[in-house]
């Protein structure tokens, strides 16, 4: 069975009631993690040699711990790939036959004996670390994982996919990222910067890489934060501007007016998710659901749109089978039917509405729990009122606000 170990989950891993488990570890090949009664676990690695595999048992838990584990678990591999000898049919094999004639008497001194060559470990290079990277660690955990991916191969990063890994240096990954500023784009560089953190740290925690070398690397440019809120003037122009968009896009960009959501947190609305009284968004950064109160208005602009069924997509223009995605052509479009002396992003809408409902005299804590944003510790353990009653008044004030605007 295919599991990403932790030291949690092997803590709580329990013994079948008969027999034994056996779990394999998606973040190392090869390791093993048997579970048998008494709740005994030992870690192993399974290695090959001449199609025929072989267990070497690491030993147990918690005596090893899953880090040293690993650790172990890749040099037993590393070793068993260095002492695979090549074909003996080589002439690098070759020994000397038994009845060959000996040598007269001279001189010389004895011939040296034939040395047996053994097949070298073909160094992994940067691209394979990044595949390796993106479907042991980043698929598994990361919702975002494929802008992680485009991150590590953005085309600057092409001279360094042939190399092996554990030659670059940090001159190698400083170019990268001025070459990206260089292009224009310094936040871009920021990302790639963070990307390149997180892989080369994955692979120096695994023992794969000697030497980190994103380690002390600094950001190529200074992180700008948006601050970009529309005014009262400008939500109203980009609202009418909305009815000339092809449906669903300008239901959708009313609705994150509407209700400050996220703009995929919003596309992934599914029609169950949609009641008289309240919205369930499913699909959320945190990855816990959000419940957001339905008012009239926000039920009136999503009912324009045609119902496929209960599992349907509300946002979609294939009957419901998916999402809508291509936002920049939408988007691109309203700047055309609306431009406005300073652009603005979707997201931007969320700002405003968050900072519409201070404004208006919501509290901070109604307004954290409208849009979804985290809490303090503290606030989450012993904050258990969900503020439903002031939430949906809140929502109630934003939308009448709204409607007052456009009217």
């Amino acid at each position: 069975m295919r599991q990403r170990l932790t030291e949690r989950w092997i803590r709580s891993c329990r013994a079948p009631a008969t027999g034994r488990a056996e779990y394999v570890d998606t973040a190392c090949p090869g390791l093993w993690l048997r579970v048998s009664g008494a709740d005994v676990k030992a870690f192993s690695i399974l290695t090959g040699a001449s199609g025929r595999l072989r267990r070497h048992t690491i030993g147990r838990h918690p005596v090893w711990t899953l880090k040293e584990a690993r650790r172990e678990a890749l040099r037993i591999l590393r070793q068993a790939h260095r002492l695979q000898p090549l074909n003996a049919a080589s002439p690098a094999l070759a020994t000397p036959q038994a009845e060959a004639p000996l040598p007269p008497p001279d001189p010389m001194p004895a011939p040296r004996p034939a040395v047996i060559e053994l097949a070298a470990e073909p160094s992994p290079t940067y691209r394979d670390l990044v595949q390796s990277y993106v479907e042991l660690h980043a698929k598994p955990n990361a919702r975002s994982w494929r802008n992680i991916e485009r991150d590590l191969l953005h085309p600057r990063t092409e001279p360094l996919h042939p190399r092996p890994a554990a030659g670059i240096a940090r001159a190698d990954l400083a170019a990268v990222l001025d070459g990206i500023v260089g292009d224009g784009h310094p936040q871009a560089a920021n990302n790639v910067r963070t990307r390149l953190g997180m892989l080369f740290r994955w692979l120096h925690d695994r023992d794969a890489i000697p030497i980190n070398p994103a380690a002390g690397l600094r950001r190529p440019a200074r992180v700008v934060e948006r601050d970009r809120v529309l005014s009262d003037d400008e939500l109203a122009r980009v609202w009418r501007a909305t009815v000339g968009l092809p449906n669903p896009y300008g239901q959708l960009f009313r609705c994150l007016a509407l209700t400050g959501m996220r703009r995929t947190e919003c596309a992934s609305l599914r029609w169950r998710s949609i009641s008289e009284t309240e919205i369930l968004v499913e699909r959320t950064k945190s990855g816990h659901p959000l419940v957001v109160p339905a008012t009239a208005l926000a039920l009136a602009t999503i009912r324009e749109l045609p119902r496929y069924g209960p599992d349907a997509f509300v946002f979609s223009n294939n009957d419901g089978r998916t999402h809508v995605t291509a936002y920049s052509a939408a988007k691109a479009l309203l700047d055309r039917l609306c431009p406005l002396e300073t652009p603005f992003r979707p997201h931007d809408l969320r700002r405003t509405y968050r900072s519409g409902l201070a404004r208006l005299g919501v509290r901070q804590e109604v307004a954290k729990k409208l849009v979804g944003h985290s809490e303090a510790v503290v606030d989450r353990i012993y904050m258990r009122y969900d503020l439903w009653g002031e939430r949906v008044e809140a929502a109630e004030r934003w939308s009448r606000h709204v409607e007052g605007l456009v009217a």
